[in-house]
């Protein structure tokens, strides 16, 4: 009946189906949820929310090739305080729980400190408070690594 209606059909054992399930929800409803922060903070910026669809749709291309980790760019990826903070500041109390739980889940991929943490403290450097870029994060200009940079 799944492969009947579009589906594919996996074995998944008893003892392992709650987190099967758990998986699904964050696959489907989760990244719904995303989707709605997504337009409500393009919404807020006055940028057509389409022009995000194609940057998530290309990074979920970057997930099924290489995998989540290998994937993975932005300012908690490369402990970039400053724009972590900046971030916070222009989206608001609101979306800020959402981005936050996001970018601690980003920064532990990237065996970074957790930015809820790390926002906490007086910034390493004082005058930017983020680190130099890794050798797989370019920098503003650089040629892109094929990741997707955000």
């Amino acid at each position: 009946m799944v492969e009947a209606l579009g589906g594919r059909a996996i074995e998944v054992a008893e003892h392992h189906r709650a987190r099967y399930h758990a998986a699904a929800a964050v696959a489907a409803n989760h990244l719904v949820a995303l989707c709605g922060q997504v337009e409500r903070l393009a919404a807020g910026a006055d940028v057509p929310v389409s022009a995000y669809w194609e940057l998530m749709a290309d990074t979920l291309d970057n997930v099924r090739s290489r995998g989540a980790a290998a994937s993975l760019t932005g300012p908690a990826a490369r402990g970039d305080r400053a724009t972590l903070v900046a971030h916070l500041e222009a989206i608001g109390a609101d979306e800020g729980p959402l981005y936050l739980a996001l970018a601690d889940a980003a920064a532990a991929m990237a065996d970074r400190p957790r930015p809820s943490t790390m926002l906490t403290g007086p910034p390493t450097d004082p005058g930017h408070g983020e680190p130099s870029p890794g050798p797989d994060d370019p920098g503003p200009g650089d040629p892109p690594t094929g990741r997707t940079r955000t």
